[in-house]
């Protein structure tokens, strides 16, 4: 959506994570990946700033520190949120 109004892919991303953590005034807790951050993380097998549709790829999810998904495998987080194996 944001990419399609003409933001760049990086500033899309950084609006739900940094900048949206930073609105809610969580931004010295939570938004960025470094030491003594909360984040949970996923991973996808390409490169979302040459194309987005790589973000609904998710290979790996890892929230808490805990890794929830592997590569190739299929699962859900609490019940709640089913993430699809890969294809």
């Amino acid at each position: 959506m944001f990419v399609e109004a003409g933001i760049s892919p990086m500033d899309a991303i950084q609006a739900g994570t940094r900048v949206a953590a930073e609105m809610l005034g969580w931004g010295e807790r939570l938004g960025t990946i470094e030491p003594g951050m909360l984040a949970d993380i996923i991973a996808v097998p390409g490169n979302p700033l040459k194309d987005m549709s790589e973000l609904e790829r998710v290979s790996m999810v890892m929230i808490g520190g805990k890794l929830i998904k592997r590569p190739g495998q299929c699962s859900s987080v609490a019940g709640l949120l089913t993430i699809p194996c890969d294809k």
